[in-house]
């Protein structure tokens, strides 16, 4: 495979969230095939939906956690990250290129190219369900599948569009329909002018009158519009009335500001609180000279009150590293003390431990007695074994009474009994013997009575039938001498069998006197056998004499192997008698040995206890207590050893410590004191030593404190210059020369500011009456003014009554028209004709704009026939040769007829209708190729399990396809058919230069 592609390709999916899948990414996809296997809703179908999303958006709105994203190598081979998330309708798009700058929609269109989301999930991304629903559609609806393919639009809402125009043009307009919306209205129409030709010859009459009231209405209009004209002039002149004093105030205004005309307004804002800041801040700084002054006095004066101690000071290495030991000194002192206290407590406890012993034992003796865990541990062990043999030997002489006891059981108790039982079965034996004979000679007699009785009975009884058949059949052929003869030998038949039966009643008690006596048998031998083993239970049931014998000989069989089992028991007794008599020996044998081991092991334990420095053994805790005793005895001993060695050590250090200390005093020219006094002493040196070095730290802090003030004073003094000459500056800003001056001028400012504010408002104010407002005020008399506006009033009064009057006469003219004709009903008819005329005419231009639409719809839909089909055709012919292997060569479509239909390898025309379900779907799937071959996009094809319903040879054809497909774009194929895989392989080891990428999808 080349390493640059001709087209980009998806290198990676990253979902997010999105229905069943979180955060699940699928990479190192490559760009040609790459098989999605996975089991049935592992979300194949969701994965499909993703992609399309990610491409043209959510089809509703989802939560903000939703979405993904997907990586894009481009041609160049550089990466780009296109990423959905939810939140709105449709998503939120976000494109990122290699350097990581963001990018919308556009980032993308180069991917795209004019593809919309309808044409993308009909050819590009598309599941067996779509491609099942356009191969089973009609003639039409498939021209209409093949162009809504082709224009970006669904096939449903095509068929919905065109559906749509025919059944409004019948709703609308028909040449010789009455339902129609037109037809009705123009029927309508007809009624309506026929009333209104009628209604208008009953109001000739009334013209005159319809005269007369026009000029009125024109005298009224023009009485209107004087009054109209005359409120605008009213209007005016009481503006110019409620102005007056405005425009007197605002002259007054202009004179002031005459006056102050020789004032600069450019004075900065805020210059007063500048100029107040700046005299505040003089007055702080020399208030701050002066507190700094008076402190710098202060400062001196306590510096010269401080008096330090010379000696102390030239001293004062040596006394601090006196004293820094002085604690360690009084440490050593009071450690001496307490140690020679402990060593007094030490020896008391070792006296005492002596007396509770009982045994004087020297220092050197303590020492050299071993008490170490070997040691002790021989003893524990000594002690343990002397146990031990104690109790195995008290075992032993427990295990002899035993035997003793089982050998008395066995000899006079269990060997007699076992006897006993031996002899009872001898006598049980000969009884079942007994039995035995009886049960069979009943047997015997049973069996000879049934079989002969029986026997008997069968033979009489086919004689009788013989004979009785023999009559009737000699009375049928009217044979009378073989009729007779049958009759009295069948008779004589019949007695001899009543006979028979006589008789077998007997033998029948007979056999009951047997079954009594065989009960009685059975009795005995289950009253035996119970006696024998009852824990078994009576095994002997009441029935035939053949079963009686077979439960006497298993009685038999039972008896046998008790007695042999009783005497293998006897055996097993005698051979355990002989067992216990050879381990009584051996257990004499035992117990002699064990009392020589346990006096061996006292003899060790009592050699050791001499070495210990004891006379006997005693008792386990007791020598383990002497130990113990012995071990802290030697702590002890040590203890007191480490104390003495401990107490020369300090007691030298305490005395280097007060021979420094006495050289000290002599330095300081004190009087040398007593060796108790001598801490007491140090401790007041101590005292004074830390006021010296307080009141030198004093002075340092104070003369650094002075250095501070001093600076501090400088610059408060160049502060203090400095504001004084921003004072100067500002008095300069105003030509003042002093406070007073300064305000004085900031006050008129003041005045000059709100008098031109005024004077602005004013003027705008009066600029209501125009612009030459102050020649108007001059020109005018106010007294003047206001009697013109009482004229007008007056005028207006007038006119009002006169219009009044007009309206009155015109109501009374309308009534008189009202009554002498119907001109409501002309005038409603007027206007439901121009209803009528107004509804026509609209749904004409509505029928007009479903013709042409209709045209429109055919017009393109035969345009894409004549230009975009044949390319379409001719590589779909190509694929559906490959989908069929060679079985059809080309795919027609007929312009005129709007058939499709496909040419086979016989040049036989077959129209769409005689093809098979999965040819149809072959020559769809293989449209689909080659309209996707014709576009100019790159996108991806993504197909789920398109060819689930596809034999072998059809699933191997279209492998070859899809592969050929995958030379030139990127193909997703999501499946849940495992075996697809070896399909793929194959078709790939054939066509060669197709690296096929397997994803799993796990559920």
């Amino acid at each position: 495979m080349e390493d640059i592609r001709l087209y980009p390709y998806i290198n990676s999916i990253h979902i997010d969230k999105f229905f069943e899948f979180y955060n699940v990414s699928l990479e190192g996809l490559g760009p040609s095939l790459n098989m999605f296997i996975g089991p049935n809703e592992a979300g194949k179908s969701t994965i499909l939906k993703f992609l399309r999303a990610i491409f043209f958006g959510f089809d509703k709105k989802y939560p903000k956690d939703w979405g993904g994203r997907i990586e894009i190598i481009s041609k160049n081979s550089t990466p780009i990250i296109v990423e959905r998330k939810g939140g709105t309708k449709t998503g939120i798009l976000k494109v990122l290129d290699q350097n990581g700058t963001l990018k919308g929609e556009e980032g993308i269109s180069f991917f795209i190219r004019g593809i919309n989301k309808t044409l993308f999930e009909n050819c590009f991304a598309f599941s067996l369900d779509e491609l099942q629903t356009i191969s089973s559609l009609q003639h039409d609806q498939m021209q209409d599948a093949l162009f809504a393919a082709a224009s970006g639009t669904s096939q449903k809402a095509l068929s919905r569009v065109k559906l749509y125009l025919v059944n409004l043009e019948k709703e609308l307009f028909r040449p010789r329909g009455q339902k129609p919306l037109i037809n009705k209205l123009l029927k309508e129409l007809t009624e309506v002018s026929s009333a209104i030709s009628k209604v208008e010859d009953e109001l000739k009459g009334v013209i005159h009158i319809e005269d007369t009231l026009k000029e009125l209405k024109n005298e009224r209009l023009e009485i209107q519009s004087r009054i109209e004209s005359l409120r605008i002039t009213e209007k005016r002149l009481e503006l110019l009335d409620e102005l007056w004093d405005k425009w007197i105030n605002y002259n007054n205004v202009r004179e002031e500001l005459s006056k102050l005309e020789h004032l600069d307004t450019t004075i900065p804002e805020g210059i007063e609180n500048l100029f107040s800041a700046v005299n505040s801040s003089i007055e702080d700084i020399t208030l701050r000279i002066n507190r700094t002054e008076r402190e710098l006095r202060q400062l001196n004066e306590r510096i010269s009150s401080l008096e330090l101690d010379s000696r102390i000071t030239s001293n004062e290495e040596v006394i601090e590293k006196i004293l820094s030991r002085l604690q360690e000194a009084i440490g050593a002192k009071e450690r001496f003390e307490e140690f020679s206290q402990r060593k007094t407590v030490l020896a008391e406890r070792i006296e005492r431990l002596r007396r509770d012993i009982g045994i004087d034992i020297d220092e050197d003796n303590i020492v050299n007695i071993d008490t170490s865990f070997i040691v002790r541990q021989k003893i524990s062990t000594l002690y343990e074994a002397i146990d031990e043999g104690q109790k195995k030997i008290i075992d032993l002489e427990r295990s002899f009474k035993d035997l003793e006891s089982r050998s008395t059981i066995l000899r006079e108790k269990e060997l007699p009994e076992i006897q006993q039982r031996i002899e009872e079965i001898e006598v049980l034996l000969k009884e079942f013997q007994g039995l035995k004979l009886e049960a069979e000679e009943l047997s015997i007699t049973q069996k000879a009575i049934f079989r002969r009785f029986i026997s008997i009975e069968a033979l009489l009884l086919i004689l009788f039938i013989t004979l009785a058949l023999l009559s009737i059949w000699g009375q049928i052929a009217t044979n009378t001498t073989l009729a007779l003869l049958g009759g009295i030998l069948s008779t004589f038949m019949f007695s001899v069998l009543y006979l028979h039966q006589k008789k077998r009643k007997l033998v029948q008690k007979r056999l009951s006197e047997l079954k009594e006596a065989q009960n009685v048998v059975t009795q005995q031998t289950s009253k035996i056998l119970n006696d024998f083993n009852p824990r078994e239970g009576s095994f002997l049931e009441m029935g035939p004499t053949e079963e009686l014998n077979i439960s006497i000989l298993r009685a038999l069989d039972q008896l046998g192997l008790e007695k042999r089992h009783l005497e293998e028991k006897k055996l097993d007794i005698d051979n355990e008698l002989q067992e216990l008599s050879k381990n009584y020996k051996t257990l004499k044998k035992a117990l002699a040995h064990d009392n020589d081991l346990l006096r061996k092991k006292e003899e060790d334990l009592l050699g050791l206890c001499k070495r210990l420095g004891l006379t006997s053994i005693p008792p386990h805790n007791l020598f383990v207590q002497y130990l113990d005793t012995i071990e802290q005895l030697r702590d002890l001993l040590g203890e007191i050893h480490k104390i003495d060695k401990k107490m020369k050590e300090e007691k030298t250090d305490l005395k280097s410590f007060l021979e420094e200390a006495t050289s000290l005093f002599e330095a300081l020219g004190q009087n040398l004191p007593q060796e108790g006094e001598i801490f007491n002493e140090l401790y007041l040196l101590k005292d004074r030593l830390s006021d010296n070095k307080t009141k030198a730290a004093l002075k340092k802090e104070l003369e650094l404190q002075i250095e501070l003030k001093a600076k501090e004073l400088k610059d408060l003094k160049s502060a203090l210059m400095n504001q004084r000459q921003e004072l100067n500056r500002i008095l300069n800003m105003v030509d003042a020369t002093n406070s007073e001056e300064f305000w004085s001028v900031v006050e008129q400012v003041k005045k000059k500011r709100k008098l031109l504010e005024k004077e602005t408002l004013l003027r705008l104010e009066l600029s209501q009456l125009g612009e030459d407002f102050d020649e108007l005020y001059r020109d005018e008399d106010r007294d003047v003014v206001r009697a013109k506006l009482q004229g007008i009033i007056d005028e207006l009064k007038e006119l009002e009554t006169k219009r009044e009057a007009l309206l009155k006469e015109e109501g009374s003219l309308r009534e008189k028209i009202t009554s002498l004709s119907s001109r409501d009903l002309l005038q409603e008819l007027k206007t439901q004709k121009e209803g009528l005329e107004r509804q026509i005419e609209a749904l004409t231009k509505k029928w007009a704009v479903v013709q042409i639409s209709k045209a429109i719809f055919d017009l393109a839909k035969r345009s894409f026939e004549e230009k975009s089909q044949p390319a379409v055709l001719k590589e779909g012919a190509h694929y559906f040769s490959l989908l069929t292997r060679g079985r059809y060569s080309r795919i027609h479509y007929e312009i005129e007829t709007g058939a499709l239909r496909v040419v086979s390898n016989k040049a036989h025309w077959k129209g769409i209708d005689e093809l098979s379900r999965g040819t149809k779907e072959q020559l769809f799937l293989a449209l689909r190729f080659g309209y996707i071959k014709t576009l100019d996009s790159q996108l991806p094809l993504i197909m789920d399990d398109i060819l689930v319903n596809f034999d072998p040879e059809r699933t191997r054809n279209a492998a070859d396809a899809i592969l050929d497909l995958a030379r030139k774009r990127q193909v997703l194929f999501l499946t849940c058919h495992p075996e697809t895989k070896n399909v793929f392989e194959e078709a790939s080891r054939k066509i060669g230069g197709n690296d096929i990428k397997y994803l799993e999808i796990k559920s």
